[in-house]
């Protein structure tokens, strides 16, 4: 099983938050940690209904990520903001995620981090998404990643341009690495 399960919050292929999920996996990688990605596109999970879970229980998708969850200490999340908060997709799929027996998340240590055009960082995302995760049992990591001004943040080849980008986040994938370690 991987040490870190990492999940991009954005559906779009060219998303800011698939370029910094993309290198947060490079830091973890070179901390020694295995990671499994997920694209939650190709889950292709329908919007979370009660009548739809008993009438065909939970997706496939959902049952084999749920249990590589449950396997795995650590969760990345990389995500934008929607509208002051999480998007539909990523909170359909925690949706989908926290049903059944057990809970995939309980005691996960989990790194919640985001990049957006605003000034903020997506910083409402990240207190929504701790949130529902503390409320979930997980272990949300502090200081983790909130890149700002994201459209600038990037070069030609998908790296951070400014070096106190990269000095932060790396300093955020190393408290994470440290917290999945220590499970």
């Amino acid at each position: 099983m991987p040490d870190v399960v990492a999940i991009c919050g954005s559906y779009r292929t060219k998303s800011l938050n698939r370029k910094l999920c993309r290198l947060a996996v490079r830091e973890l990688s070179q901390a020694g940690l295995s990671v499994f990605e997920v694209d939650l596109k190709t889950l292709g999970l329908p919007v979370y209904d009660g009548d739809v879970e008993d009438a065909s229980g939970m997706p496939t998708a959902a049952k084999e990520l749920r249990a590589k969850i449950a396997a795995t200490p650590g969760l990345l999340i990389v995500s934008p903001e929607y509208n002051g908060s999480v998007p539909g997709g990523l909170k359909n799929a925690i949706d989908w995620l926290s049903r059944g027996p057990g809970n995939c998340f309980d005691g996960r240590v989990v790194s919640i981090n985001n990049a957006s055009n605003g000034a903020f960082g997506g910083a409402r995302s990240t207190i929504a998404l701790k949130q529902v995760f503390s409320h979930l049992g997980a272990w949300v990591v502090p200081g983790a990643m909130n890149l700002p001004k994201a459209d600038g943040a990037f070069d030609e080849a998908g790296e951070l341009k400014e070096e106190w980008m990269k000095k932060a986040l790396a300093g955020a994938m190393k408290k994470f690495a440290e917290g999945v370690r220590g499970q």
